[in-house]
């Protein structure tokens, strides 16, 4: 089966977001920690967790596998800024805004505030989770941008390699995923999954880019909300017929 750019970006995408696992206990099961010695887990847990390391390797096979289709990805319907201010081009033209460090930051610190103010512990330690998911995925991924240097498609710079909007878009949505439920996770990684479209569309990212950055925040979200779990989780891979899905399920 010969597949289209868009395919590519679509499995790549999916793959990322499925190969997450699904559920996490109830917050109130969850023991209170300091906030420093919360970050310093998160940082354990993102090197050491098998669910991060699943995800991790996911992310990585298929940024190297998407090398190989990324010229012809940047010269595709997909680069928009071959046809400025078309409808396309100003559709996703948001997903720049969105993507930003300090629109997520900004997300988080809101969400945390409302619910200390309100007095709604669910919703603090959201925004607790959600703020901790950014710090660690944006060090991380500012780490390997100034270590890697990778030039940009449109040449503007070398921060090309990960994409730090899809990565923190990915983040937040793996956090909210975990913590309310497959509903808000299927809007969330839909938006997420549109900025780092909007990226590529922009000329700003290679598909490796978006690819490794998605792996990236949903480790990163995974990382911040471990809290002993072992849940299902869906794989989905390429074949010759098309797409196939493996289902994990813990024995009891």
């Amino acid at each position: 089966m010969k597949l289209s750019t868009s395919h590519v970006v679509i499995v790549a995408l999916l793959t990322l977001t499925m190969s997450a696992p699904i559920d996490r206990p109830a917050h109130a099961a969850e023991p209170s920690r300091g906030f420093l010695r919360s970050i310093g887990q998160d940082v354990l847990h993102f090197f050491k967790s098998t669910d991060t390391a699943k995800v991790l390797v996911v992310g990585a096979s298929l940024g190297w596998a998407a090398t190989g289709v990324e010229d012809q990805v940047v010269t595709s319907g997909l680069n928009l800024e071959m046809r400025p201010n078309e409808g396309l081009d100003r559709f996703f033209e948001p997903g720049e805004i969105t993507g930003l460090a300090y629109v997520q930051f900004g997300g988080a610190l809101t969400t945390l505030a409302v619910g200390k103010l309100a007095g709604k512990e669910p919703v603090f330690r959201l925004g607790q989770e959600l703020f901790r998911a950014q710090l660690l995925n944006g060090a991380i991924t500012g780490l390997l941008k100034r270590t890697v240097s990778r030039t940009r498609p449109d040449g503007s710079n070398n921060r090309s390699f990960p994409s730090g909007h899809s990565s923190g878009t990915f983040a937040a949505a793996t956090v909210l995923h975990r913590n309310l439920g497959w509903k808000a996770g299927a809007v969330s990684y839909l938006v997420a999954a549109y900025v780092a479209t909007s990226r590529m569309g922009e000329n700003k990212h290679y598909l490796s880019d978006v690819t490794v950055g998605a792996a990236l925040g949903i480790a990163a979200g995974l990382a911040v909300t471990r809290s002993g779990h072992e849940g299902w989780s869906v794989l989905p891979s390429l074949t010759e017929q098309g797409v196939s899905m493996a289902v994990s399920i813990p024995l009891p």
